[in-house]
């Protein structure tokens, strides 16, 4: 693919700040890239989390994830280009964007959501979506079955929450076949939040399935880190 410099620039701040955590906060640093088609990103980089070293990994992280997507945009364009799937153009036409929300911030427990799109003539296609959630303490991004007390049977109650949503929401031509603790998942103030990607288990006209499980649901087998926050 031939090359041309531009500006790949993560722009911006963002400030959060957790209970009992002031001085802890997100901010947006620039990057830049030198390749076509042009692309614009905002990342969160932890900064002042009293822990230097965890905080370098976790932000290289964040960063290595949205640049891999990056990455992969750009072959599949170069790819969809040399076949003829789009004119030659669009190497010039589309836009690589990707953009965050924090979305949980607790006294000890962080989720953030990162959303990568491509852009054709103003119309977005979702490239990745991409999920972490983290204990300030030691920097610890969690598995599922970190979010529950030892030998709580969270699987049971969390694969029946789904299949009595599925069942209100109609969806009984969703391929739902259970959970594993490497299921795909954030936090919210309204509860856990699982999701399926698109054609994971429904078609991909569905988009990205949610399944919000509420707190009080599972306020019986949750860490005390949630538990005290809910």
């Amino acid at each position: 693919m031939k090359q041309a410099c531009f500006a790949f620039l993560l722009l911006a701040c963002l400030s959060v700040f957790p209970a009992t955590k002031a001085d802890a906060f997100f901010q947006v640093v620039p990057q830049a890239f030198a390749e076509t088609p042009k692309g614009s990103a905002f990342i969160p980089q932890l900064q002042r989390t009293q822990r230097p070293k965890l905080e370098f990994q976790i932000n290289q992280l964040l960063l290595l994830e949205v640049q891999k997507d990056w990455e992969e945009y750009q072959l599949e364009i170069h790819r969809m280009t040399a076949d003829g799937q789009l004119p030659l153009e669009y190497n010039q036409r589309s836009h690589f964007f990707s953009e965050y929300y924090v979305a949980y911030n607790g006294v000890d427990l962080l989720s953030l959501t990162q959303k990568s799109y491509a852009i054709f003539d103003a119309s977005p296609d979702l490239v990745k979506f991409h999920t972490m959630t983290l204990r300030y303490q030691n920097g610890q991004v969690l598995e599922l079955k970190d979010l529950f007390i030892p030998q709580a049977a969270y699987r049971d109650r969390l694969e029946q929450w789904i299949r009595d949503d599925i069942n209100r929401r109609s969806g009984s031509h969703w391929d739902f076949r259970g959970i594993t603790n490497q299921k795909s998942f954030y936090l919210t103030p309204e509860g856990l939040v699982l999701y399926y990607e698109p054609c994971e288990i429904s078609p991909a006209s569905d988009g990205i399935l949610r399944f919000v499980v509420p707190f009080d649901a599972l306020k019986d087998i949750l860490v005390p880190e949630l538990a005290l926050d809910n």
